[in-house]
């Protein structure tokens, strides 16, 4: 539907009025640029490529480039227009996020609130949709520099990165890593593409083989769960954001309380420790050496605790005792509550975002137990769709239509 402008004073305030909505399409598009390039470089940060490539400052995802890339996203993205919702919620968040930043400098909980603060400018869809294609052509990168032997393609890597269990593949430093981008990449596709049957299955059936030949159950299973949840939306079960709202707890004080009451001689413990691939006396190590605060506490790095006699090398994987025991309590609510609002943001937004969102995030919450990458905006988009569900002004349920036009082809 084409939407004409009238204005009775004259043609000048018209034009004006044009030339204004021009430039902010104009500045959406520069921050979905910004955005692509971003996810790009973070993926690339993420990999072995500074270990053997010297070009660009890609040592970590926290590394300058990235930092200064993200400041200006959100510098261009004030420039749209606003509302009051919008506003409460920055200086709200933007008030975090420099109280953490004085605590510990660069540190990824500023890194999610500003992604946060960057996802309000987006729309759902469209940010999904560029990061779909901006994380594909980032891994693909990779891996294909592994193909041509110029990044490692298996291997020992603990002597570059001073981590116990790192081994190469196909130029990342760990297959988990590898494994989880492949697991957002998938799902993005499946919730972005109507395609037909036939390849559907065959997109199916190689991720499958591939998480199966890493050894990366956790995609393996969030894979399949992804396409359990898909068909319930298909059938018409729309009850994702009350299943998320009561995940996100439960799992959270799951994991305390299994911190606090492993018990290392015990077979019942044993073997639920055995299924989450031993991370539970680590948790409980942590736990019992640094405490539960408000803010969190001021952890060496994991290449300072690696020693033989620190239990697990000192790998902290799970995103609510990783995030409770770096950020403290305060970083668990901020995100609980965005969860919140999210839910309560539900009704203004069409049937097509909303379960692609809240499918998006009871997948992201249930991952977050056994692995810190959902909350990682190097791994997952999590938090820049978080903002773009909750504070996004727009009305989605015109974009549900034009999202659907735009998609590829539909289920035979």
């Amino acid at each position: 539907m084409e939407i004409v402008l009238i204005n009775f004073g004259g043609t000048d305030d018209n034009k004006a009025l044009i030339n204004s909505k021009n430039n902010l399409n104009g500045l959406s598009y520069l921050v979905l640029a910004l955005y692509s390039m971003f996810i790009f470089l973070q993926v690339v940060s993420n990999s072995s490529w500074h270990f053997f490539i010297r070009l660009g400052n890609l040592v970590s995802p926290l590394s300058r480039i990235n930092i200064v890339i993200l400041m200006i996203m959100f510098a261009v993205s004030c420039l749209r227009e606003w509302n009051v919702k919008q506003f409460i919620g920055t200086a709200i968040l933007f008030a975090f996020l420099l109280a953490y930043y004085f605590k510990y400098s660069s540190n990824f909980f500023s890194i999610f609130l500003a992604s946060i603060l960057v996802g309000m400018s987006i729309e759902p869809m469209k940010l999904l949709r560029i990061d779909f294609y901006a994380r594909l052509v980032a891994v693909s990168f990779i891996v294909l520099l592994s193909l041509l032997n110029i990044l490692p393609r298996n291997g020992g890597a603990g002597v570059y990165t001073g981590f116990y269990y790192s081994v190469f593949s196909y130029g990342f430093t760990w297959s988990s890593i590898l494994g989880y981008l492949i697991f957002i990449i998938f799902v993005e596709f499946i919730l972005l593409f109507r395609v037909r049957h036939l390849i559907l299955f065959v997109v199916i059936t190689l991720y499958a083989i591939f998480q199966l030949s890493i050894g990366y159950m956790t995609g393996f299973i969030g894979g399949a769960l992804g396409i359990i949840l898909l068909i319930l939306s298909h059938r018409k079960f729309h009850q994702f954001s009350r299943a998320t709202l009561l995940l996100y707890p439960c799992l959270f004080s799951l994991t305390v309380y299994v911190s606090f009451w492993f018990n290392q001689s015990s077979e019942n413990w044993s073997f639920w420790n055995n299924l989450i691939s031993l991370r539970m006396p680590i948790w409980q190590y942590y736990v019992q050496n640094w405490p539960i605060n408000l803010f969190g506490n001021s952890i060496p790095s994991q290449n300072n605790i690696i020693s033989g006699s620190v239990i697990g090398h000192g790998a902290l994987d799970g995103g609510y005792i990783y995030f409770l025991m770096k950020y403290g309590l305060l970083a668990i609510l901020v995100i609980y509550a965005l969860i919140i609002a999210a839910y309560y943001t539900k009704k203004e937004v069409g049937q097509t975002s909303n379960d692609v969102f809240w499918i998006f995030c009871i997948l992201s919450v249930l991952s977050a137990f056994s692995e810190t990458s959902p909350f990682l905006v190097y791994f997952s988009p999590f938090a820049f769709l978080l903002g773009s569900a909750t504070f996004y002004r727009e009305d989605s349920k015109n974009n549900d239509i034009k999202y659907w036009k735009e998609t590829n082809l539909t289920h035979e």
